[in-house]
C-alpha cells in the first residue's frame, strides 16, 4: 500500500502553468453558459428557490454523517506507472462531517465538508451538497447514482476557491455507505476515482 508520495515532482508541470491551463479551460466553459441558459438547462429562479428550500430542510434534519476518505485511484489509462507512483493514493489524514436527509422518493440529500490529503500530499478542504436517487437491492441495501456540487481549494492552485460538480455513486445500507466520485480529465490530469465511507447516525 502506498502511504507516502514517492519519486520527485520536480519534473511535473509547474503549478503556475497548471493554473493557467485550468483557467483557460474554466473560462472556455463559462463562455457557453449564455447558450446553456437559453436552452433552459440552467435552473430557473423557481428552481433555485427549490434548491434553497432543499438545503434548508437538509440542514434542519437530525441525521448527522461522518465521512472517512480512504482511496484515490488514478486511472491507469490516463497515467503511466511512474506517474502514478508519484501521487498519494491513500489519504493519510482525512475526515468529514455532514447533515443528511431522505426525501419522499427515498432520494438522499447531504450537506457536507471534508478535509483530506490531495494527490500531492497537501491538505484539500471541500464543502458541498450531494443528491443521490436510490434503488433498493433487497433488505436495507440500496444503490444510488447522483451528483455533488461543491467548492474546493488546492495548494497547486494557490488555494483559490474552485466550484465544481461531479457524478457520484453509492452502495449503502442504513448504517454504512461506500461512495465514489469520478473526476473527469485527460492524460495526466483528472481521470480519478475518489472513494470514502459514510456513517450516518442520529436518525
Amino acid at each position: 500500500m502506498k502511504q507516502t508520495v514517492r519519486g520527485s515532482l520536480t519534473n511535473r508541470t509547474p503549478p503556475e502553468v497548471m493554473s493557467m491551463s485550468f483557467a483557460y479551460r474554466f473560462f472556455r466553459c463559462c463562455a457557453i453558459l449564455p447558450v446553456v441558459w437559453h436552452l433552459g438547462v440552467v435552473p430557473s429562479v423557481g428552481d433555485w428557490r427549490g434548491i434553497t428550500h432543499s438545503l434548508q430542510e437538509t440542514w434542519r434534519q437530525p441525521i448527522n454523517e461522518i465521512y472517512l476518505p480512504f482511496y484515490t485511484w488514478h486511472l491507469p489509462h490516463a497515467y503511466s506507472e511512474d506517474s502514478r507512483d508519484e501521487y498519494l493514493e491513500f489519504p493519510i489524514v482525512g475526515l468529514g462531517w455532514g447533515k443528511g436527509r431522505r426525501d419522499a422518493g427515498d432520494n438522499w440529500h447531504s450537506l457536507y465538508a471534508m478535509l483530506f490529503s490531495d494527490s500531492y500530499g497537501k491538505p484539500e478542504p471541500i464543502a458541498g451538497y450531494a443528491w443521490i436517487p436510490r434503488w433498493g437491492l433487497g433488505d436495507s441495501a440500496r444503490f444510488g447514482l447522483g451528483w455533488t456540487f461543491f467548492i474546493t481549494a488546492r495548494a497547486n492552485y494557490n488555494y483559490l476557491p474552485l466550484p465544481a460538480a461531479l457524478p457520484l455513486a453509492s452502495v449503502e445500507n442504513d448504517h454504512l455507505a461506500l461512495q465514489v466520485a469520478y473526476v473527469p480529465g485527460w492524460e495526466d490530469f483528472g481521470n480519478v476515482l475518489f472513494f470514502w465511507l459514510k456513517f450516518p447516525f442520529g436518525d
